[in-house]
C-alpha cells in the first residue's frame, strides 16, 4: 500500500541521511506498533543539543520507535525484533546482519561495587578496585538479538550469558498485592523454573523470596516499607551497579538461608521452609545451588525510560561452559571481570507479557553467574519532570537447588576454602545502608 511504501521511504531516509548536517532524528509515532507517515513522524534534532552531541558525537544516529515491530520487518538486521530507544551506530545498520546490534549507549556507575569490594574483601587498602574504574561510558547491546541466536534453546543463552527473556503472560491482576503474588505469580514462576530454565535437571527444591516494586518515582520509592501484609516493599529503580545476593558475605549458609526464610513467599504448594533440608543439600550432599532474578515490567505500556541494564561477566582465560577446559575459580570476589569480553545488554521495550531472567549465583564456577546490573537513564529525560511515573517493576529471586553435585572442588565456588568477607553480616549490612544514605544525600 501508499502507506507501506511511505513508511519503508522514511526509514531508508533516515538510515542513509547523512549525518553531518544534524546529529540525527527521532522517530516517534502516534500509534503502537505502527508508523505514520514521514510528517508525523520525522524532525530533526540540531546538533549539540545534548551532551552526547556536544562532545562530538555526530557518527550516532539517534531514533526513538515505539514498539514498532511491523515498521522494520522488511530489514534483514531487524526482523522480529522490537526496538526502542536505539541509539545505533552508523556501521550497524548496513546490508549485513551484525549479531550484536547496539542498542544504546550509557554512563555505567560502577563505584558502588567499588567501594563493596574495597572494604569486604580488599582490606580497605584504597588501591583496590574491582572494576578499573568507577565510571565509564558503556556500549549497551541489544539483547533481543542474541534470543535469535539462541532461538532453539533459552537454556543456551542462559549457559552463555547467563540471562534471558522468556514470553510469560501473567493472571496476577493486581502487581502490588502479595496475596496475587503468592497465589498466582509463584506458582507461574515455579512453572517457568522448571519447564523453560532447567528442563532437564531434576529440581530438588525452590524458595522464592524477597518480592520488590521498584520505581522512579520518588515518592513512590522513598515511602516507608508498609507494614500490612498484603503489600509488597517498593524501592527506587537501583541506578548504580550491583548484584543482589553476595554468598560471600554470610559467614557460614545458615545465615543466607535465614533470610531466605524470613523473607520467602509461601505459595500454595510450597508453603514450607525446611531450613535443615536445605542446609543438608547443600553442605553434606554438595548439591548444586543457583540463584536467578526474576524481572518483570508490570505497567502496560513496554518499558522505555530506565530500562535494567545487565553485564554478561566474562573472566580471562576462562572458557564459560560446563566441561571447559583451563578452569579455576574465576569469578567473584576471586577474579575481576575482563571488560574487554564482558558486554553490557538489555531488552528493549519489555512488556509485561515478559519477564528477563538472570543468574545472581550459581555454585558451578563455569556458568556465567555474577551478573551485575542497573537501571540505566537516557538523556530524552534530561528536561523531563522525575515526579512522571515512567517506570515499574517486580524483582523476585529464587533459590534452586538441583540434584547435581560439583564434579571436583576446582569448579566449586562454595568449597569450605572459599573467599569470606572481612566483614560479618551486621557490618557489612551497616555498610550498605550508610552507602545508601550518603548516595541519597548526594
Amino acid at each position: 500500500s501508499q502507506k507501506d511504501k511511505m513508511r519503508q521511504l522514511a526509514i531508508y531516509f533516515l538510515i542513509d541521511f547523512p549525518i553531518s548536517s544534524c546529529s540525527g532524528y527521532y522517530i516517534v509515532s502516534s500509534t503502537v506498533g505502527r508508523l505514520n507517515l514521514l510528517s508525523d513522524f520525522c524532525f530533526p534534532r540540531r546538533k549539540g543539543t545534548t551532551g552526547r552531541q556536544r562532545a562530538g558525537r555526530t557518527s550516532t544516529l539517534n531514533y526513538h520507535y515505539f514498539h514498532g515491530v511491523d515498521t522494520i520487518s522488511q530489514l534483514p538486521e531487524y526482523r522480529s525484533h522490537a526496538l526502542s530507544q536505539g541509539r545505533f551506530k552508523k556501521q550497524s545498520l548496513g546490508s549485513s546482519t551484525s549479531s550484536c546490534l547496539e542498542y544504546s549507549s550509557a554512563t555505567i556507575d560502577y563505584s558502588s561495587v567499588n567501594e563493596y569490594y574495597k572494604t569486604h574483601y580488599g582490606g580497605g587498602n584504597s588501591e583496590t578496585f574491582y572494576f578499573p574504574y568507577d565510571s565509564k561510558d558503556e556500549t549497551i547491546y541489544n539483547a533481543r538479538t542474541q534470543l535469535e541466536k539462541f532461538q532453539s534453546s533459552k537454556q543456551e543463552m542462559m549457559q552463555e550469558l547467563g540471562m534471558t527473556l522468556l514470553h510469560s503472560p501473567s493472571k496476577v491482576t493486581k502487581w502490588d498485592d502479595l496475596q496475587q503474588i503468592a497465589n498466582v505469580y509463584i506458582p507461574e514462576l515455579e512453572s517457568i523454573l522448571r519447564s523453560s530454565l532447567f528442563p532437564n535437571k531434576n529440581v530438588l527444591m525452590t524458595c522464592f523470596w524477597n518480592s520488590v516494586i521498584r520505581s522512579n518515582v520518588y515518592h513512590v520509592a522513598s515511602s516507608p516499607r508498609r507494614k500490612i501484609e498484603s503489600f509488597i516493599p517498593t524501592a527506587n529503580v537501583a541506578s548504580v551497579v550491583h548484584i543482589d545476593t553476595d554468598i560471600g558475605a554470610y559467614g557460614d549458609i545458615g545465615e543466607f538461608l535465614s533470610l531466605v526464610k524470613n523473607n520467602r513467599i509461601a505459595s500454595p504448594g510450597n508453603d514450607s521452609f525446611d531450613m535443615e533440608t536445605f542446609q543438608k543439600a547443600i553442605v553434606a550432599d554438595k548439591k548444586r545451588f543457583v540463584i536467578v532474578n526474576f524481572w518483570r515490567n508490570i505497567l502496560d505500556e513496554p518499558v522505555r525510560h530506565f530500562p535494567l541494564a545487565i553485564l554478561a561477566t566474562k573472566y580471562p582465560n576462562v572458557k564459560h561452559a560446563p566441561g571447559g577446559s583451563n578452569l579455576t575459580s574465576h569469578a567473584f570476589p576471586d577474579a575481576c571481570p575482563d571488560m574487554n569480553l564482558s558486554k553490557w545488554y538489555a531488552f528493549p521495550n519489555a512488556t509485561n507479557q515478559e519477564v528477563i531472567v538472570f543468574y545472581q549465583y550459581d555454585r558451578l564456577v563455569t556458568q556465567p553467574s555474577d551478573l551485575w546490573h542497573c537501571a540505566i537513564d537516557e538523556d530524552l529525560l534530561e528536561h523531563q519532570e522525575q515526579s512522571v511515573l515512567r517506570r515499574k517493576s517486580l524483582d523476585v529471586r529464587a533459590l534452586v537447588v538441583l540434584d547435581e553435585e560439583i564434579p571436583s572442588t576446582e569448579l566449586d565456588r562454595f568449597k569450605s576454602t572459599r573467599t569470606r568477607s572481612l566483614l560479618t553480616l551486621e557490618e557489612s549490612a551497616c555498610f550498605c545502608e550508610e552507602q545508601a544514605d550518603a548516595r541519597r544525600q548526594d
